[in-house]
């Protein structure tokens, strides 16, 4: 099982890599759904911001990157707010943005009513604890506790109400939103790590509950009352303990200016309403004796819990939190459909990734890093070696993340060894992005280029080119001055070439600056573990020595 905390070794105090400030153009085509006919009554242009940080390496105290091979499962949270969302049919806005610290400050200044952030978080048990942000291309960004403060704290007039934090060790940083006047935060807490098994099912019940119209509290004990009776989670009456819903008392809450912030924090502890003994007692009465659940329990929750909101004999009232803890946030909400608010960009359509990609994490991060700087990278190694999975992971990693406002174009040139193929290739995919180029009147070879490449002119965009071999192959002088007219139809376009061979300074290619990045065998661990997941049958511990015994190591094919 998954955790939300990095592996050893310990991260550095800073960063290495500052936050990149992009805008937010892409669009998770699972998350969209119809546009709603009129806008929720809160009048806020997003109600829900959703940051999901899953860097691929994290720097150590030598500068030396250290790859994160623990994978968040990312593709199951969206899933389950997708369904939350459509069995809620309210007409909510939610926007899937970048997670740098920069757009943090951005959702924040835009109104967001509610921010989902998943990712890793880090405590050395001591006085620093850290939010896990991406540096935008991959790195992790450390971002402590006082300096989270000041983020959201600096405006003054932000309109966060809720905060899910769902990260290891989070409960400072949740203290923090929480100073900074957000009115309630699910974090969890500071000596306890999280699984994603259980991260999943607690945020499912959760935002189903909130956005059926629960209050805050009524959903956090629904939510842990579904993880401690989920079967699919391990020591699940463990894992439900771990959460915690901080609220806000009656008082203003402020920061300590003349002692540190983290001391400050520490203060202001008593601000705040963990309800914890409340919601285990609701867990109780809500699961069932095999620690299984099922929808109609669910159900049973939810009424037993609105039958005490509307007896008045709910905890949360009686505590000492604002009466703001009795509103639902999603009350005076109209039914409809939900929107996904997140730009969509002109190419968006990738071939899915390879099913078991290990061990890759710092050749993605070094690939990625090697396109910020240069217009033209290849990926070069031998077949099999793994070029083409690296390709698409790559693919993958920079669309989400909004790297190129034009998005991403993926094209295999397995078997196209004339350039009227190459362009056959390319034509194909952008008319699968709805891009439809009429070549039946224009003449054979350069017209017909020159209707493709307009299209890519003046595009922010990066181009996959994967199997670059075969044309090489067939013509290479006419291949290089393809890539050489490509290059020159737009400066922000970007190449990714994957071949058995580097393009090479020469011909049309002359004065273009190829940057090779020369793939390598796989650690032995990962290549074992690999053949271990494409292995199409069980295997003994004989015959599994013996294929260690000679080594080798792909990367999960060409």
């Amino acid at each position: 099982s998954s955790s939300r905390q990095p592996p050893p070794p310990p991260p550095p105090l800073t960063p290495h890599s500052p936050a990149t400030t992009t805008s937010a153009r892409w669009n998770y085509g699972t998350m969209s759904m119809s546009t709603p006919s009129h806008r929720p009554s809160s009048g806020v242009l997003v109600d829900m911001a959703v940051m999901l940080s899953n860097p691929l390496v994290i720097y150590n105290e030598k500068g030396q990157p250290i790859p994160l091979h623990d994978r968040l499962d990312h593709e199951s949270e969206r899933k389950f707010l997708a369904d939350s969302l459509g069995e809620a049919a309210r007409c909510i806005t939610v926007r899937y943005v970048p997670p740098t610290t920069d757009m943090l400050r951005v959702i924040i200044s835009n109104g967001a009513r509610i921010l989902h952030f998943s990712g890793h978080g880090l405590t050395d048990g001591k006085s620093n604890d850290y939010l896990v942000f991406e540096n935008g291309s991959g790195c992790a960004h450390l971002l402590n506790v006082p300096t989270l403060y000041e983020i959201v704290q600096a405006s003054n007039q932000h309109s966060l109400e809720l905060v899910f934090v769902a990260s290891c060790h989070s409960r400072l940083i949740g203290q923090a939103f929480i100073s900074a006047g957000v009115k309630f935060a699910v974090c969890v807490k500071r000596s306890e790590r999280i699984m994603d098994e259980s991260s999943i099912a607690f945020s499912r019940a959760f935002y189903h509950s909130l956005f059926t119209g629960h209050t805050v509290s009524e959903a956090f004990r629904i939510g842990r009352s579904r993880v401690k009776a989920a079967a699919t989670v391990p020591n699940a009456e463990i894992e439900s303990d771990k959460f915690v819903l901080l609220t806000q008392n009656n008082k203003t809450m402020t920061m300590k200016r003349n002692k540190s912030a983290l001391v400050g924090m520490r203060e202001d502890v008593n601000s705040c309403v963990e309800c914890d003994q409340n919601c285990k007692a609701a867990a109780t009465s809500t699961s069932s004796s095999n620690g299984s659940v099922d929808d109609s329990s669910m159900d049973m929750a939810s009424a037993h819990i609105r039958s005490r909101r509307l007896s008045g004999s709910s905890s949360a009232s009686s505590s000492s939190s604002s009466s703001s803890s009795s509103i639902p946030l999603f009350s005076n909400y109209t039914e409809g459909s939900w929107r996904d608010a997140t730009p969509i960009p002109s190419f968006a359509l990738l071939p899915p990734p390879t099913s078991f990609f290990i061990g890759r994490e710092k050749e993605l991060y070094h690939v990625i890093q090697l396109l910020t700087h240069q217009r033209l990278v290849t990926v070069r190694g031998p077949p099999g070696i793994g070029k083409s999975s690296l390709a698409k992971a790559v693919a993958h990693f920079v669309l989400p993340r909004q790297l190129y406002k034009d998005g991403v174009l993926y094209v295999s040139l397995r078997g196209c060894r004339t350039p009227a193929a190459v362009l056959a290739a390319l034509r194909l995919i952008l008319s699968r992005h709805n891009v439809h180029i009429d070549c039946q009147k224009a003449a054979e070879g350069k017209e017909a280029e020159q209707k493709v490449l307009d299209q890519l002119r003046g595009r922010d965009v990066l181009l996959v080119l994967d199997n670059a071999e075969d044309p090489l192959h067939g013509d290479s002088r006419e291949f290089r001055a393809m890539i050489r007219r490509i290059l020159d139809v737009s400066r922000d376009l970007k190449l990714l070439v994957a071949s058995r061979q580097a393009l090479g300074n020469c011909e049309g290619l002359l004065d273009c600056a190829e940057k090779v990045y020369t793939l390598t065998p796989l650690q032995p661990v990962h290549a074992a573990i690999l053949f271990m997941q494409w292995c199409p049958r069980d295997i003994d511990k004989e015959e599994l020595q013996e294929g260690l015994g000679r080594g080798g190591g792909g990367g999960g094919g060409e």
